[in-house]
């Protein structure tokens, strides 16, 4: 009984070289969740419809640094669509103390990310300015 009989594998090489295929994400797109704001109907108030149960919290994402916005998200999310900016992107309390998502922070966004959908500043503004009038 020769080595080959107990278990030694034969490999064959292919008949033609198989080309390397880059799987890398380019520079600017990362893949992440966002988790909606337990409190964004505190804060929106008239423009959410009630509570039904079955509302989704989170999302997978894939993040364009250069060009998504919270709108992409709201969509996935399947929150009600307004033409006011009612939505906005926050960081997690513990990545960058929880700072909104602007244009100048984009590029703090890492692979892995959890960003949460909140009211935007702009939109809890307007709401509180109506309730003192």
């Amino acid at each position: 009984m020769g080595p080959e009989q107990f278990g030694v594998s034969h490999f064959h090489t292919a008949s033609k070289p198989l080309k390397e295929i880059d799987i890398r994400l380019p520079e600017n797109l990362v893949k992440g969740a966002v988790k909606l704001d337990p409190c964004v109907r505190k804060y929106i108030g008239d423009e959410l419809p009630p509570e039904t149960g079955s509302e989704i919290t989170w999302t997978y994402v894939t993040f364009d640094k250069e060009a998504s916005s919270c709108l992409l998200v709201s969509v996935e999310l399947k929150l009600p669509q307004s033409e006011k900016n009612v939505y906005a992107l926050k960081f997690e309390d513990r990545e960058n103390d929880g700072a909104f998502l602007t244009n100048e922070n984009r590029g703090l966004i890492r692979q892995g990310f959890i960003l949460i959908l909140t009211a935007s500043p702009v939109c809890s503004f307007i709401g509180t300015t109506k309730k003192k009038n």
